[in-house]
């Protein structure tokens, strides 16, 4: 909230901030565009991860996400009333709790299944570059969108 009411009384902080993103958005996608196809020699240097490290990294990823945080946040905002009981808001919390557990878990079993995994190696170079072009695009945009106020 500080930050957005900071960048909108000023009008160079917002666009140094915006170019700034949309700078990095090109770095990532220039690194992107430049991916090579992953040899054996690379895929066996990855560390093996057992089952529970594997669980804690995603969840811990998702955790510590603020991009989920904002979304779960806005989300409320929308169905929670001050009137709202406890009851109904735990109720939700479960419903948040238990769709997040459904979808991820479906997610992992099907990209860890050999035959998923063993195809999406073998053009993981192309979805790299296919995104890489996405975030120079992107980052360009963002770089020459003009702010009207």
């Amino acid at each position: 909230l500080g930050v957005g009411l900071l960048i909108q009384q000023s009008l160079w902080l917002f666009n140094l901030i915006k170019l700034a993103g949309a700078a990095y958005l090109i770095f990532l996608g220039i690194k992107m565009l430049r991916a090579k196809p992953a040899t054996d020699e690379v895929l066996a240097e990855q560390p093996v991860l057992s089952s529970l490290g594997a669980l804690r990294t995603g969840f811990l990823t998702n955790v510590l996400n603020p991009k989920t945080t904002i979304f779960i946040v806005s989300l409320f905002m929308q169905v929670v009333q001050p009137q709202t009981s406890l009851a109904v808001q735990l109720g939700y919390g479960a419903v948040i709790v238990l769709a997040h557990a459904v979808w991820f878990s479906a997610v992992a079993i099907f990209f860890s299944a050999d035959s998923v995994r063993g195809r999406l190696l073998a053009v993981r170079h192309w979805i790299d570059r296919v995104f890489g072009g996405l975030l120079v695009g992107f980052g360009m945009l963002l770089a020459l969108t003009q702010q009207s106020r």
